[in-house]
């Protein structure tokens, strides 16, 4: 450090060993390690804020905040070399070139080649441009711009070969183009959809496996195509019967997306019936109309509006507003059709609100009378479930299932039947946290429910998913965590046991969406970092104790240069490769292979950028015949 050893400042930038001797760049000058003892080596620069060095065929240079600086070996001092305008960020040679890539300003970073007396501007494949790489050729890396996006995190991400002159090959990355997904859906072709909370994209995964996203805004035209903004959250995606998808930017307003012609309809209070600019979920009705759910904030008094016809959205005559008063709030979170006519809400702090878009003077094939409120009913009100602490008024998540249970999650998860007939209503089941004495969920926070083709219910809480199968006499209750959540909270260490913990995306559920696709095969989950896709199997798991017995050894485990991590208890005769992952406590993937063999050690303590791993604590998942079987790993250096 600075304060005990000499070292010219605890703001390193960056290090390279020249000649034996290492050198190190920091904000203060540059220091030389030799002989156990730090020498300034400052002699010769103008400017002490040093970034980045590099070496070439025997020679240094430093790049710094005021340009390029070559090292006097013979004189022990700094040469000035040229300036590039603003800070070096990079530099790399190739092919008997130099290449300096500057700094960021103004939107732009810029590129520049050495001419043998200054540094000249050459032309780059984009903008933002953020580092420089050589080896069979010179290689640039960075993030496409997009004018307005002030954040990069869900820019397209490229890699770019240098040919000749102002020709470059450009790649874009297959990297999914939304950082912290805020809503999620399967397509009408069954790709996935994905919308960021963050407001910078909405993006779909195609049967090829590769992202296409939406991320630039529309223009003032009529017929401009994107986003409204980059600062609404984007909090659902819906897909409707005709295959187009829903999404809303909160504070902004809805976006239609055709994905046959790729455009996005920003759908506004200027340029349509929209109401509420407030939405904050949306549900697609059979029959084809989207109704939108909002909050209410900013001063709101529209909860719910109902876009009858999805192709003239422009004209206010093919919205339906109930009103507040009808509604029994201004803040809904989730709607659920029970019935073609019939429509539950989960309004916050009145209850379940029962809304028959006919009135019971009609039937469920009568024409539905969206923009007649005359005959609409609203008389059914829950705003209680008897015999449990479960309160409909905090509900957030509603789901249907095949024998007209409407499951209900909130500060805990509640099945509810209600007889069309006679009006009765009853829970047939409900759930709060598990306890050491009592089954339950893994919390009384839920955030999202939905229904499987056996009839599972699967949910989502604020601390890991639970999936809700009936059985004989009861329910059983199935959990699983990601890595993260599970090993940052004990209290999940005494109830469940390490073998819980599977590829959940992680970390914050606060906003997650869980949605089963048509056919209940496949279950789609969204949170903070990320999604998965659960394959819906044809029974609850795996075969009795399949894996149960498996072991790591040796653990812990010491690496060196000739040890591997193995396994074992996999019954004698295993034929089967299995699918290994490795992860640290913080969720991350250090190690993966889907082809390891029983019979070798399959691990040599290294990531997957071949850097040693650190001493600590590891989670390995084994997958093997449909299960995924976990355990922990000790690694000491």
């Amino acid at each position: 450090t600075s304060e005990t050893d000499g070292l010219l400042s605890n703001d390193i930038r960056d290090l390279t060993v020249y000649e034996g001797v290492l050198f190190v760049a920091t904000d203060r000058g540059v220091s030389r390690f030799a002989n156990g003892v730090f020498t300034d080596t400052n002699d010769g620069l103008t400017d002490t804020d040093m970034r980045v060095f590099t070496t070439e065929g025997g020679d240094l240079y430093a790049g710094g905040a005021d340009g390029v600086y070559s090292w006097d070996a013979t004189g022990e001092a700094w040469v000035f070399m040229g300036g590039v305008g603003l800070p070096v960020k990079d530099m790399v040679f190739h092919g008997g070139e130099f290449y300096v890539l500057r700094s960021w300003a103004a939107g732009h970073f810029r590129l520049y080649r050495w001419d043998g007396a200054a540094f000249v501007e050459m032309e780059r494949p984009a903008d933002r441009v953020s580092a420089l790489g050589a080896g069979d050729a010179f290689w640039l890396a960075g993030w496409k711009s997009v004018n307005g996006m002030v954040d990069n995190r869900t820019y397209p991400l490229f890699h770019a070969r240098h040919e000749a002159g102002d020709a470059y090959t450009t790649w874009l990355s297959n990297e999914m183009p939304v950082m912290s997904p805020g809503g999620a859906t399967f397509g009408g072709d069954g790709t996935i959809w994905v919308s960021d909370f963050l407001a910078r994209s909405f993006a779909n995964r195609g049967g090829d496996e590769s992202w296409r996203g939406v991320y630039e805004t529309a223009a003032a035209s009529p017929d401009s195509s994107g986003l409204i903004n980059y600062g609404g959250n984007m909090l659902f995606m819906a897909t409707g019967s005709d295959g187009l998808l829903w999404t809303s930017q909160l504070g902004g307003g809805v976006l239609r997306h055709d994905p046959a012609s790729w455009h996005t309809d920003p759908v506004v209070v200027e340029n349509s019936g929209l109401a509420s600019a407030r939405v904050i979920n949306g549900v697609v009705h059979p029959d084809g109309p989207v109704i939108f759910l909002s909050d209410k904030e900013e001063g709101n008094t529209v909860p719910v509006q109902v876009l009858v016809d999805t192709e003239h959205w422009r004209n206010p005559d093919n919205w339906a507003t109930p009103s507040a008063l009808d509604v029994g709030g201004t803040h809904v979170k989730d709607a659920v059709v029970t019935r073609r006519d019939i429509i539950w809400l989960a309004v916050q702090g009145a209850g379940l609100v029962r809304w028959d878009v006919n009135g019971p003077a009609a039937g469920p094939d009568d024409p539905l009378t969206w923009t007649d409120p005359t005959d609409d009913d609203w008389s059914v009100r829950v705003d209680d479930f008897p015999d449990t602490f479960l309160d409909p008024r905090v509900a957030a998540a509603l789901s249907l299932d095949a024998a007209g249970t409407v499951w209900v999650g909130g500060n805990g998860l509640v099945g509810m039947d209600y007889d069309e007939a006679t009006g009765s209503l009853r829970t047939n089941a409900a759930f709060s946290a598990k306890t050491l004495d009592e089954a339950g969920l893994i919390s009384n926070s839920v955030i999202d429910v939905d229904v499987d083709r056996h009839g599972y219910v699967w949910v989502i809480t604020a601390a890991g998913l639970n999936r809700v199968r009936p059985v004989a006499g009861g329910h059983e209750i199935d959990a699983w965590f990601d890595v993260v959540t599970y090993s940052g909270d004990s209290s999940l260490g005494i109830l469940y046991s390490p073998s819980r913990i599977t590829e959940l995306p992680g970390v914050d559920y606060g906003f997650a969406r869980l949605v089963a696709d048509p056919a209940g095969d496949r279950i789609l989950l969204s949170s903070s970092r990320g999604v998965t896709v659960i394959a819906v199997g044809d029974h609850a798991g795996g075969e009795a104790g399949d894996g149960g017995g498996l072991y790591l050894w040796p653990n812990p485990w010491h690496p060196d240069s000739d040890s591997r991590l193995a396994m074992g208890g996999i019954p004698a005769g295993t034929q089967e490769y299995l699918d290994v992952g490795i992860y640290n406590l913080d969720g991350q993937l250090v190690y993966h292979d889907d082809q390891v063999n029983l019979d070798q050690g399959f691990w040599s303590g290294s990531n997957r950028v071949g850097n040693p791993v650190a001493t600590g604590m590891y989670i390995v998942r084994v997958q093997w015949r449909g299960n995924n079987i976990m355990r922990t790993l000790a690694v000491i250096r």
